[in-house]
């Protein structure tokens, strides 16, 4: 998944750990879905995979292109790995952000910023595609108080109790008969 993987799915880790499950997380920050598709293909785990969870900022052109590439992800998860649940984490929601902090992250100005407008379609899309191909997705703008206010420092991730309790929402999705 994306770079929001670092934050909401190291919380994530912990809890999935807590309830004795083995957990590989594998992400690269400000990688597009089409790198992340590529690089799941490589990945040889030593024991079944049983879930996938998906980070997506949903930071892309258009809603069809985020479709596709959501479908694109789904088949080669399914491909790759079985029959695996899979849950989408979708569009971190923060709208806002301190310029000088994007900067000091990425190096350059976010271009999440300039998609923002369209996050909101996007993540629609990723999470419509997700659910007719029967995978499953939180998006966070559905517990956050008022999240056109949303402001996170660098603009793109959630911290602190918004990154635990999307990893939380996400935990509860899974489905309770894994091994």
């Amino acid at each position: 998944g994306d770079s929001q993987t670092a934050y909401s799915g190291g919380i994530l880790e912990k809890i999935l750990k807590s309830n004795n499950y083995n957990v590989i997380r594998k992400f690269k920050a400000g990688e597009n879905t089409a790198k992340t598709i590529v690089r799941l293909q490589k990945i040889n785990p030593k024991l079944p995979v049983d879930l996938v969870v998906v980070f997506t900022g949903g930071n892309n052109p258009s809603e069809t292109f985020s479709a596709g590439r959501t479908e694109q992800l789904i088949n080669t998860i399914r491909q790759k790995y079985g029959n695996p649940q899979i849950i989408f984490g979708v569009a971190p929601p923060a709208t806002k952000g301190n310029p000088t902090e994007i900067k000091k992250i990425f190096r350059r100005s976010s271009h999440s910023e300039k998609y923002s407008a369209k996050r909101d379609r996007m993540a629609s899309a990723i999470a419509k595609k997700a659910t007719s191909m029967g995978a499953s997705f939180i998006d966070p703008r559905e517990f956050m108080p008022d999240p056109s206010s949303i402001t996170t420092g660098d603009g793109i991730h959630l911290t602190g109790k918004y990154a635990n309790e999307f990893a939380t929402q996400i935990a509860n999705k899974v489905d309770g008969s894994l091994q």
